[in-house]
């Protein structure tokens, strides 16, 4: 009888940080529709006017992958034909007889520089540095970074495009599409992840990205389109490390204010970015894909890492504090600004998490409202799904199927491993600390 109470009366409470993300991504992929919409007009009427050649060069963290590193480069030289002379090799101390540094040295006659055992770090951004500064002195406006186990699905032409819409509206940065490489072998596990990625990127990046329509007559010069279109909002709360766009001196700006710590750095570069009021756009004709865990085991590691490191820059951060002070204290219906969607990320994934785990028992001790929240979450999931998709696409049912089940399960196993591992490493150091001063 009190737990029926218990039940009956907490429902309403439990359901809605259960439901959080899926709600999250309902209320987005409406955004995104409506944004994309814009975009795809602007984008095609940017099209018809000549543009200026851009000065950027690429620069590609590789450890110990020679092999996908091969195949990277070929792509990259051969499929997307990015002259050689504009592409960099950061090889981060590999430390295997130099076999992966030769691929591009001697197969691909590509310029490789080398990360040095003392300037090695626990993260990529000493080899990003490298790279980022050799562009910088040699005078390169845009730096592209993309990891050596990902391959660009777009031609020149979408890349010169992009790069273009980043002067039209003077962008700092701009985001691509980064979804896993799948094909029809792949496992269920596989599928989802792709599922995901592509709610996350569509949903989640084309949500904070959205233009101004104030005329709409036929734009005949650039002027008249400077005239028709006007940037909106631009606020990505994270430039995949697998690909993105930078201008070159802010990205080393960054980059030389960030320390040691176990992951995230494409989320810390992005935030510190955004702290500095830089304007950060997502592009989903730029696909990438990248390799995704296959198996449960690489999946939960992965997570678990993930969420170590979004709680640390939740919490443990200065600058996070000033994206929040960049959109100031005044809660306007602005969803897509970077300050609001941080406060969303951080009460629905990281503050609500207890009560999300209290929640889980009343759900499995209660069939029907077990049943109702799969129906409910799953109703959300098929709706941002079928606002996302492009024409093209055929919905992967049995994935979309499986999306409450897999959050549950990320819910319970990785994100409580991982943020209980951050909060006891504050702990420790707050401890040292005390120790210490006494």
């Amino acid at each position: 009888m009190v737990f029926d109470n218990l039940l009956k009366y907490s429902l309403p409470i439990l359901w809605v940080p259960i439901l959080g993300d899926g709600i999250d991504m309902f209320i987005r992929a409406q955004l995104y529709k409506n944004n994309s919409n814009t975009l795809n007009e602007f984008r095609n009427e940017l099209k018809k006017f000549e543009h200026q050649k851009h000065d950027y060069g690429f620069v590609l963290p590789t450890y110990k992958n020679p092999e996908e590193l091969d195949k990277c480069l070929d792509s990259l030289v051969n499929e997307v034909k990015i002259p050689k002379t504009e592409i960099l090799i950061v090889d981060d101390y590999s430390n295997d007889n130099g076999r992966t540094k030769r691929i591009a040295s001697e197969k691909y006659d590509i310029e490789a520089l080398e990360v040095t055992k003392e300037e090695k770090d626990i993260r990529k951004i000493r080899a990003q540095r490298k790279g980022a500064q050799k562009w910088l002195e040699r005078g390169k406006k845009y730096v592209i970074c993309l990891d050596s186990d990902s391959y660009i699905r777009a031609d020149k032409n979408t890349l010169e495009l992009a790069m273009s819409e980043m002067d039209f509206f003077n962008l700092d940065a701009m985001a691509g599409q980064v979804i896993p490489k799948i094909d029809k072998n792949s496992n269920l596990l596989e599928r989802i992840q792709f599922i995901e990625y592509k709610q996350s990127m569509r949903a989640g990046r084309g949500s904070m990205y959205s233009l101004k329509k104030n005329k709409t007559q036929e734009a005949l010069s650039i002027d008249d389109l400077k005239n028709k279109y006007s940037l909106k909002q631009a606020s990505q709360l994270c430039i995949s490390g697998a690909f993105g766009i930078f201008k070159t001196e802010p990205l080393k700006q960054v980059i030389d204010e960030m320390k040691v710590y176990g992951g995230g750095e494409d989320t810390e570069i992005t935030l510190r970015l955004l702290a500095k009021k830089a304007k950060l756009g997502y592009n989903n004709n730029l696909v990438i894909e990248t390799e995704a865990p296959k198996n449960l085991s690489t999946w939960f590691k992965q997570r678990d890492f993930w969420s170590q490191f979004i709680s640390n820059y939740l919490f443990d951060s200065k600058y996070v504090w000033d994206v929040f002070r960049k959109d100031g204290n005044n809660w306007k219906p602005n969803y897509d600004t970077g300050g609001i969607s941080l406060r969303i990320q951080a009460i629905r994934d990281v503050y609500m998490h207890p009560i999300k785990l209290a929640s889980i028992p009343f759900l499995i001790a209660n069939l029907p409202v077990f049943a109702g929240f799969m129906a409910t979450y799953t109703g959300m999931a098929l709706y941002a799904s079928n606002k996302t998709k492009e024409k093209e696409e055929k919905m992967d049912l049995a994935a979309e199927l499986s999306l409450p089940l897999y959050r549950l399960g990320q819910l319970i196993g990785p994100a409580t491993v991982g943020y209980a591992k951050q909060f006891g490493r504050i702990f420790n150091l707050k401890q040292r600390k005390k120790n210490k001063n006494e």
